[in-house]
């Protein structure tokens, strides 16, 4: 079996699920016009970085 599988991929980093969840939201404020493609990118970036901030 060993000759016919390949390594299993790393955990993800930790953190991962809640950028996920923010890209969701935005990208989901962004489909219905509530938000701009820049405040999105703005409102990412703040929130991306307390997110990292937080798992260190």
């Amino acid at each position: 079996m060993e000759q016919n599988s390949s390594p299993m991929d790393p955990p993800d980093p930790v953190g991962s699920s809640e950028g996920t969840g923010l890209l969701r939201e935005l990208y989901d404020l962004l489909m219905f016009s509530q938000i701009t493609p820049e405040k999105a990118a703005e409102q990412f970036q703040l929130r991306a970085e307390d997110i990292l901030s937080h798992t260190k």
